[in-house]
């Protein structure tokens, strides 16, 4: 186990002392959960977390929870431009047995599990990407009002709203992202990031654009340069950053 050293700016996110460093080179901000590997190998890295997080609103990671995701998932991922440092960063996981829906009585395997974190590393809420033949896409567990905002080290009173985490990671890069886990954003959800941020833009899949033209517009008088959607013919992740660039540039 490494030593707690001292806390040092974020280089991600700005923080002035969130960012921990331990003795044996890595570091990790509580902000914004960047995580820098040190000495140790990617794998060594990822032993860091064991998945075994405290009780939140009866939210748990599947019991089979692991780092090392197979080649299925790592496949997937890369098909979106995901780097090996954002894996890593934001804890991306497996779980081969996946977890039941009891309304359905299905089982739903495997999953690539993306848990949420707060800033003291309590786990908060955490979606999965089903890989079955069976179910839903995504299956949602715990908190979805949580405000997981990312690139908040860009100089920016905008923030990107995108329906899932991949896409929100790919914007990140560019500009503050956020995603909503799905395709509605609440009036409430609104008013929350405009006390943070005076322009919106809700960038959802194509299949969602008339409804988020119509949400758009309900929630425009909430932020103080209005609320405006991006209508693309892809969905978000699937830009490359420089295409994603440019649909963004306000």
């Amino acid at each position: 186990m490494s030593t707690f050293l001292r806390h040092e700016p974020c280089p991600n996110c700005g923080s002035s002392d969130g960012n921990a460093i331990f003795d044996d080179g890595h570091s990790y901000c509580f902000p914004c959960h960047w995580y820098e590997p040190g000495e140790q190998s990617i794998e060594d890295a990822r032993k860091k977390w064991d998945g075994r997080d405290p009780q939140v609103q009866d939210t748990f990671l599947p019991q089979d929870f692991d780092f090392n995701i197979p080649q299925q998932g790592v496949d997937w991922l890369r098909k979106y431009g995901i780097l090996q440092k954002e894996i890593i960063n934001n804890r991306f996981g497996w779980s081969t047995e996946g977890i039941v829906l009891k309304n359905k009585n299905l089982r739903v395997s495997p999953l690539l599990v993306f848990p949420i974190y707060d800033e003291v590393g309590h786990l908060l809420m955490w979606q999965g990407r089903t890989f079955g033949t069976e179910g839903p896409k995504y299956i949602t567990r715990g908190a979805k009002d949580v405000l997981h905002i990312l690139g908040q080290h860009h100089e920016s009173d905008t923030i990107i709203l995108t329906e899932d985490l991949i896409s929100a990671i790919k914007v990140s890069r560019v500009a503050p992202a956020m995603p909503i886990w799905g395709s509605y954003m609440s009036l409430e959800l609104a008013r929350r990031l405009s006390t943070r941020f005076k322009k919106a833009w809700l960038w959802l899949d194509m299949d969602k654009a008339q409804e988020a033209v119509k949400q758009a517009t309900n929630a425009s008088h909430i932020f103080e340069r209005g609320c405006s959607c991006i209508r693309t013919t892809k969905d978000p992740k699937e830009y490359t950053t420089e295409e994603i660039d440019i649909y963004v540039t306000d």
